[in-house]
């Protein structure tokens, strides 16, 4: 018996439901009789419901028998109506198949894309936490402040703070929200404005006894002494406005007598939010966050039933309902 282009058709689209089946639908039951959809070819995920998978195999199969039989009508149309009608539906079948792998390589191929961009910005992210990891080694190589260790000596009560220390009394992270309100500049103002420090810098712990010392002299040599450590790590510059800000909170706690462990991580604070590489970091970070990645599964399901319900169901609804209306009128 020789099968029309309408059967062909419909049994293209049947097995494609089939093809969804095994790709994204067979059931699979765990120990707690909990049941998860997979592929057929999965592993791991229990034994499968075939009870379940059987009815799922049924209810297409079946409704595909009715439509066949329907289907084998269409054979008694006269040779005109019967090629117009075959055009017709051949391009709806192309439409239907071209929207399927059409979803399926667009998310795939968009969530491929997005994980090599994540690594590429995890790698950079990564690159510039080592340039302030390198940053921290060098500035903790400079020896002691010349005060602290006068303070040592005269007050048996004041030691400065450990690393240990430090990392016990869990600093609080750097608000890098408000990074970009203080990176903007004034456009009302032709002096430079030198903005507050950002939220979530080191706090400064006052010393117990302040010692009366000439400290004019100490601040350019360890500015100088900073400066060299600066160069030393990758790419960590400045604009000339945030040097000059820097150069201000290395002076004021140099003459506030602050331990060297609060000027290490003010400079270490400074640079993560106002360096090229800070910048760039907050931008990296920000555009990894906006990453999306897609429920494929979900996606190809929805544009499958979608186009499906659209051309399968509603369109033959519609036409039928338009001819009884044809008739009536």
């Amino acid at each position: 018996m020789k099968f029309n282009i309408f059967q062909k058709i419909a049994f293209l689209v049947y097995i494609s439901i089939i093809l969804l089946i095994f790709i994204y639908f067979v059931p699979y039951q765990n120990n707690d009789n909990y049941i998860f959809h997979s592929s057929i070819i999965s592993d791991g995920y229990g034994t499968m419901n075939y009870f379940r998978f059987l009815i799922y195999l049924i209810v297409p199969t079946l409704s595909f028998y009715l439509v066949w039989k329907y289907l084998d009508g269409m054979n008694s149309l006269e040779s005109n109506v019967y090629k117009k009608k075959a055009k017709r539906e051949l391009f709806v079948f192309f439409v239907f198949a071209g929207i399927i792998i059409g979803s399926i390589l667009f998310f795939y191929v968009k969530n491929e894309y997005s994980e090599i961009r994540k690594e590429r910005l995890e790698s950079q992210i990564s690159e510039i936490n080592n340039s302030f990891n390198i940053l921290k080694e060098e500035l903790n190589k400079r020896p002691p402040f010349v005060y602290e260790i006068l303070k040592d000596n005269q007050n048996n009560n004041f030691v400065p703070p450990s690393d240990e220390t430090v990392l016990k009394e869990k600093r609080p992270p750097l608000d890098l929200t408000s990074a970009n309100e203080i990176l903007k500049e004034s456009k009302n103002s032709s002096d430079p404005i030198i903005p507050p420090l950002p939220k979530g810098f080191t706090v400064i712990k006052k010393p117990i006894r302040k010692l009366n010392l000439d400290l004019s002299g100490y601040y350019e040599a360890c500015k100088k002494d900073v400066n060299n450590v600066l160069k030393k790590t990758f790419n960590v510059r400045f604009s000339v406005k945030r040097k000059t800000q820097l150069e201000r909170n290395i002076k004021q706690l140099i003459y506030n007598e602050s331990s060297s462990e609060d000027l290490n991580y003010m400079i270490i604070d400074y640079v993560k939010v106002f360096s090229e590489d800070g910048i760039k970091k907050t931008k990296l970070e920000f555009e990894l966050r906006e990453l999306n990645f897609y429920n494929v599964k979900f996606n190809v399901v929805f544009a499958f039933l979608g186009s499906f319900i659209l051309l399968y169901i509603i369109r033959p609804l519609f036409t039928m309902i338009k001819g009884m209306l044809k008739e009536v009128s």
